[in-house]
C-alpha cells in the first residue's frame, strides 16, 4: 500500500557542494504534542539533520530527498517494519513530496500495512507541522517547535 509523503519546506536553506544548489532545510530537533481523532495527545521529540540537498538523517533514519530510500527497522515489541520512500524536490527546491509505503510484522507472523496521506510543513524555521490522515479516516497531527 502506498501513502502520499508531501514535505513543505519554506524557510531556512542549506547550500549543497552541488555547484551551490540551494534548498529547503529540516536541520534541528523538534518536540511538541501529536495526536490522532482515536488517541489523547503523546510527546513526541524528532532530530533531522540535513547538510545537503541530497539526503537527510531523520532520527538516525537516511532519508534519500530525490530517490528511492528503505528503512528496515526493528521495533521495541520485536516486530519489524520496512518503510520504502520515494521523494522528490519540486523545481525551486522549497518543497519535497512523493510516496511512502509501511509494513510491518508483527511477532504472530502476520503482516500490517499502514497508509496514509501525510504532509510535512515547516510554517518558519521554529515550528513543524505534521498532518495525516490514514486509509481508516483516522487523523493524526503534530505541532512541533525547534528546541535546537
Amino acid at each position: 500500500m502506498k501513502a502520499l509523503l508531501a514535505a513543505t519546506l519554506v524557510f531556512g536553506f542549506v547550500v549543497s557542494a552541488n555547484a551551490g544548489e540551494t534548498c529547503a532545510n529540516f536541520s534541528g530537533i523538534w518536540k511538541g504534542t501529536c495526536s490522532t481523532s482515536v488517541n489523547d495527545a503523546q510527546e513526541k521529540t524528532m532530530e533531522i539533520r540535513q547538510s545537503d540537498c541530497q539526503s537527510m538523517l531523520v532520527d538516525d533514519h537516511i532519508v534519500a530527498l530525490n530517490g528511492l530510500s528503505t528503512i528496515d527497522d526493528k521495533n521495541e515489541d520485536d516486530s519489524d517494519a520496512v518503510v520504502a520512500t520515494l521523494l522528490r524536490w519540486n523545481k525551486t527546491k522549497s518543497q519535497v513530496s512523493g510516496l511512502m509505503t509501511v509494513v510491518q510484522r508483527e511477532n504472530a507472523g502476520g503482516f500490517n500495512v499502514i497508509a496514509s496521506d501525510v504532509s510535512y510543513s515547516l510554517f518558519t524555521p521554529e515550528m513543524l507541522s505534521i498532518q495525516a490522515k490514514y486509509m481508516d479516516g483516522t487523523q493524526y497531527a503534530c505541532m512541533l517547535s525547534k528546541t535546537k
